[in-house]
């Protein structure tokens, strides 16, 4: 597959409320999903661009995954989820249009599953594969990713005679609402607790400072790392991130847990404060203007759903 940049699109939020049981919060954006046929299900079936690479608008071509993506879809809407659909052909098609540089982003530009992952504004990934017997009966694999922590959620295997048709059997009903329900139990940890987000910050070409050099701010001193450490310490829901990276060109957080809402009020409007949702880039906007006092600059490009990479530079 040929080099795929990224750019970076500044996100806008959006209000929607949980009108589907006590357990959901009532102020935030409906989290979102996406259904990804498996890797090897791709591979297996022919779907791909060379031995290792998945093509997945080939595999979106098969009658079979796209009704199952669509029965799938549709039995979230009847039951009231929260959870609303991401198209992955239209996430592809964005990604091939796109044209910013991996290299700042520290992405591998072959690998198009990370690229997904980068690209995606999902809160979960849902994975599948399908397999039909010679008897006509259909197993279908699936397996729930939080896109953030890229770990699993729930996973099992149904059995239909109708990949349109996944709700008719009553075991294949329970467990679709038990998947529904894992989904539920880790949103409301993230409601809770703040989504699990890697945030990386790098010098650009003009920075004369690193990130062991001393700063004044706030009639305080401490080395750069320290200033930043200490905003990203007062704004977190949960403790307990870490730097996976620390030197004076580099530095990298990992499992910043930062909120999904924050209570706003927009420039020019007569309503009260309301809750918005979130991301990286408007958890971050406000250490800009904290850099600004030490002369520097932060470009902050967002990387998917839980990064982002600041690049500090002179402020001229």
């Amino acid at each position: 597959m040929k080099k795929i940049f990224l750019i970076i699109l500044i996100i806008s939020c959006a209000i929607s409320t949980f009108a589907q049981g006590q357990e959901r919060d009532q102020d935030v954006k409906n989290a979102s999903i996406m259904l990804i046929p498996e890797k090897s299900f791709c591979l297996n079936n022919g779907y791909k661009i060379d031995e290792m690479t998945p093509d997945y608008s080939k595999a979106l071509l098969n009658n079979d995954v796209l009704n199952f993506i669509t029965a799938v879809e549709g039995y979230l809407a009847e039951h009231g989820s929260q959870y609303e659909a991401e198209n992955l052909q239209a996430t592809l098609d964005d990604i091939s249009n796109s044209e910013a540089t991996t290299a700042l982003l520290d992405l591998k530009s072959n690998d198009i599953d990370e690229i997904i992952n980068n690209w995606t504004r999902a809160t979960f990934h849902i994975y599948f594969s399908i397999t039909k017997s010679s008897s006509g009966i259909y197993s279908i694999r699936l397996s729930a990713i939080d896109v953030a922590n890229k770990k699993t959620l729930f996973g099992g295997n149904i059995q239909t005679y109708n990949v349109s048709d996944i709700k008719s059997d009553a075991r294949n009903k329970e467990f679709l609402d038990s998947f529904i329900a894992a989904l539920d139990r880790r949103y409301n940890d993230i409601v809770k607790n703040g989504r699990n987000c890697r945030i990386k910050f790098k010098l650009g070409n003009d920075c004369d400072l690193d990130f062991f050099s001393m700063v004044e701010c706030d009639g305080e001193s401490g080395q750069l790392n320290e200033l930043i450490d200490s905003y990203i310490d007062d704004n977190v829901l949960s403790t307990g991130y870490s730097a996976e990276e620390s030197t004076a060109t580099s530095l990298t957080l990992k499992n910043v847990r930062i909120p999904i809402k924050a209570f706003v009020k927009k420039a020019f409007s007569k309503k009260k404060n309301r809750p918005m949702g979130i991301e990286t880039l408007d958890f971050l906007k406000n250490l800009k203007p904290i850099l600004n006092q030490v002369g520097l600059n932060a470009e902050i490009y967002p990387i998917g759903i839980a990064g982002a990479l600041v690049i500090l530079s002179n402020q001229y």
